[in-house]
């Protein structure tokens, strides 16, 4: 009888450290999840806000150059942290000093001859890209 209630509790013991490993592992993916959530709605502010920048340098004719500069590095700065957590097998937040030391390059947008940005717009989802890019930055489709 007592053999009976050894492997019971050995039983028990095993079931319940698979139960909770894999419960830690379902609460690390949905932290993951959460930040990629997070990193992606700032990312489409941030391209939101781009594009009344250059609605508003195509139509008024005004020069935002600095604050487009700042919003591209952001940009680029988001995607890497969300290709960052995409690309991760183990699930590791980018801490803020981690972030603070990422520093996107910086890519100055182009004019034209008669003084208007060049863009390079994409076939599949219609972004306007830099001149040299060679991938799409919202969709990702090669040019």
């Amino acid at each position: 009888m007592n053999d009976f209630f050894d492997n019971l509790k050995s039983n028990f013991s095993k079931t319940s450290k698979v139960i909770s490993d894999k419960t830690k592992e379902a609460v690390e993916l949905t932290k993951r999840e959460v930040e990629l959530q997070k990193l992606n709605m700032e990312l489409n502010k941030k391209y939101k806000k781009l594009g009344e920048l250059t609605y508003n340098i195509e139509v008024e004719k005004i020069q935002v150059l600095d604050e487009t500069e700042i919003l591209c590095s952001e940009i680029t700065d988001l995607k890497r942290k969300i290709q960052k957590i995409k690309s991760e097998k183990d699930v590791d937040i980018i801490e803020p000093d981690e972030a603070e030391r990422i520093k996107p390059e910086r890519i100055k947008p182009e004019k034209n001859d008669e003084g208007y940005f060049v863009m390079k717009f994409c076939p599949s989802c219609s972004t306007g890209n830099h001149p040299n890019a060679t991938e799409c930055i919202k969709c990702g489709t090669k040019f």
